[in-house]
């Protein structure tokens, strides 16, 4: 669904530990340049139950792929845990 933002070039959607939720959903994308995370986000908003909108928007400049060149959601989903570590500590 975030693919049909018009700004949107790829999109993976991973759940990350959240201490009130269990897990908090957690896009990463690849978007056009200028593109925001709020209005992507506001985007999703309006057109998917609330459970499935994003919590947060990531904007990268690319995805990790497997080896079959599939998008590697273990790897961003461990990179997003690592990253939410260093900043707690």
């Amino acid at each position: 669904m975030l693919r049909q933002h018009p700004a949107v070039r790829e999109a993976a959607v991973v759940g990350i530990p959240h201490p009130d939720w269990g897990e908090a959903v957690t896009a990463v994308l690849i978007a056009a340049e200028g593109a925001e995370a709020e209005d992507i986000r506001q985007f999703s908003k309006a057109r998917l139950s609330a459970y499935k909108v994003p919590k947060t928007v990531h904007i990268v400049s690319e995805l990790p792929l497997t080896q079959y060149g599939k998008i590697d959601k273990r790897r961003i989903r461990a990179q997003l845990i690592e990253e939410a570590r260093s900043l707690r500590g």
